[in-house]
Order: C-alpha cells, then sequence, then structure tokens
C-alpha cells in the first residue's frame, strides 16, 4: 500500500475496544511507512499496558475475596485432609 492509503486506514482505523488510535494526530504529518508503522507500535503497548493494568486489579480483588489460586489449592488441601479424617 501506498503511505496515502496506509493514512487513510489508520485514520478509520477502530482497536477492539472501539478507540482510535492514540496519536491519530501525527498520522497526517508522517512522511514514511516506519513513523506510521511506529504510531501502531506506540498504541500496541498502550493497549498491552491496559491490559496488563486490568489483569492486575482483577488478580488483587480475586485476592481480597479469598479466590486466588494459592487460597483455592488450600482449601482443596483442607478439604482433602478433612476427608482423610472422616475415613479414618
Amino acid at each position: 500500500m501506498k503511505i496515502e492509503e496506509i493514512k487513510n486506514e489508520l485514520k478509520e482505523f477502530k482497536d477492539f475496544f472501539g478507540g482510535e488510535l492514540l496519536d491519530i494526530e501525527s498520522v497526517a504529518s508522517c512522511s514514511s511507512k516506519i513513523e506510521l508503522s511506529e504510531i501502531i507500535d506506540r498504541h500496541s503497548n498502550h493497549i498491552e499496558m491496559m491490559c496488563n493494568d486490568a489483569l492486575h486489579s482483577l488478580e488483587r480483588f480475586r485476592r481480597k475475596v479469598g479466590l486466588s489460586l494459592i487460597d483455592i489449592d488450600l482449601a482443596i488441601l483442607k478439604e482433602d485432609e478433612m476427608e482423610d479424617l472422616r475415613n479414618d
């Protein structure tokens, strides 16, 4: 694709969450495919950070309510121990 065609595509682009590229204003001033690619890279990094933040937030909540994987493993072990005591 030619640079102008890529610019038009980038202006129309919506990410998975429905948002446009972070640096959409810079698209018009780009004069190379490398510059356009860098805009996509910055947006990709931003999306990755947002997803990581969301996952960390969810894990903090999971720990708060006692449902972290460690807590669940301990609960299973305790249930197994209780079952063993009942069977003895």
